[in-house]
This record gives C-alpha cells, structure tokens and sequence, in this order.
C-alpha cells in the first residue's frame, strides 16, 4: 500500500520511541529492508543522518529513487540478503523491517537477525497482529494484498519470533502492540482535526491487545 506522505511513517515512529520506550539515539544510519513503495521510510529519512532503503523489486525501487532524493538516502535495488552481503561493515546503525518477515522463509529470517547480531546492531520489527482478525478482513477485501502473499504472517506469533531471536542469540527483546486502530483509519485520523485522539487511543492496546494492527519486537545486540 502506498501512503503518499510521512504522517502515517511518523505517527508509527512516535509510537515506537515516546509510548513503548525504543532507544533508537546513537544510531546514525538506519536500513530498512524490504521498503516496498516507502510508506515506512518517511520516518527514517527525517530522523537519521544516513539511510539505505533496501528493495529488491525494480519499480518500488525506482519509486523510493523518485521520492527520497536526498543526498543521505541509498536505494540499493536487491534483496536483503544481497544487502547484508555487501555491508557488513557498516556501524551504529537501527535495522527496520515492516512487513517483511513473513514474507521471507524461516533461513530468510535468520539470515538478518545473524546481521543484526554479528553487527551489533539495533532492530525494530514491526508485522500484523496475527491475534487481530480486522486484519484478516482486510487482507480479503483490500485490492492491493492477496491472501495467499499475506497468510504467512498468521504463524509469526510472539513465541516463533522470540524463538528465532532467541537461536541466533537475540536475547535481549521487547515485545509490544501498536497502531490500536486499523491503518486506514489511522491514516484518515491523522488527516483529521481527530489526530489528537490516536495517541490516546493507544492505552487500548492493553486491554485489547488482539486488536492493535502491529506486534513490534525491539531488539538490542551486543554483538557477541
């Protein structure tokens, strides 16, 4: 989905660092892997000195090359797995995925948590709530997702992913659901003299955890 501004982007952003505590200072650079159109990237290009934006569809790529102009964005047209290949030398850096990772095999996955870990780096993953069945709803009517790319997500439950983290030695996790109120929403919200509301609106999150739209893990390496 394309979101053709940055207030979806920073409204998540301001989610993940004033309400659920992400210590996302002392990173300069940040990567997002699998950037899709930039709907996410907004953020990143506003709050870190340099960003790469890693996709490996040629017209998504060329859209995150039309749009991010800036001299401190990087479009590296490829997977992430191309990526982590070519820049394992890259320091203090926050690693975004949204919407990836059940996306990619269960190797797919590992193969950035071990960057992740081997680099020291910090991470945000952000997928849908698989416990939240609006999202499901949506995936069925909405033109722009298919059932069968999105279904994957359902078995990315907090115990798989913590697994995974866990055996490549991402120990160190935060667990929390985000964006109470389905994306399209949000996003009309936000537009909206309403937009004061949703920050509220996330306190739900604790009493109806299956509703929020996102589950976010944060993890921190020490590289070791």
């Amino acid at each position: 989905m394309d979101y053709p501004d940055g207030k979806f982007s920073m409204f998540i952003h301001s989610l993940l660092t004033d309400k659920n505590g992400c210590d996302l200072s002392n990173c300069d650079t940040a990567i997002e892997l699998g950037a899709g159109m930039g709907r996410f990237s907004y953020s990143l290009v506003e709050k870190f000195d340099k960003v790469y934006l890693v996709e490996p569809a040629t017209d998504y790529a060329d859209k995150l090359k039309s749009t991010f102009k800036q001299d401190s964005v990087t479009v590296f047209n490829g997977t992430a797995k191309d990526f982590i290949k070519q820049n394992t030398g890259i320091k203090d850096k926050i690693i975004f995925t949204f919407h990836l990772l059940h996306h990619l095999n269960q190797q797919e996955r590992r193969d950035i948590f071990e960057f992740v870990k081997m680099t020291g780096s910090k991470a945000v993953f952000i997928e849908p709530n698989p416990h939240n069945p609006l999202i499901m709803l949506q995936i069925i009517f909405h033109p722009d997702m298919k059932v069968k790319e999105e279904l994957a997500y359902l078995s990315l439950t907090k115990e798989q992913l913590t697994e995974e983290l866990a055996s490549c030695g991402l120990s160190r996790t935060r667990y929390f659901k985000l964006c109470f109120l389905p994306p399209f929403l949000t996003d009309l919200m936000l537009r909206s003299f309403l937009k004061r509301t949703l920050s509220g609106l996330e306190k739900l999150n604790g009493i109806a955890p299956f509703l929020g739209s996102y589950q976010a893990v944060y993890c921190e390496s020490d590289g070791r």
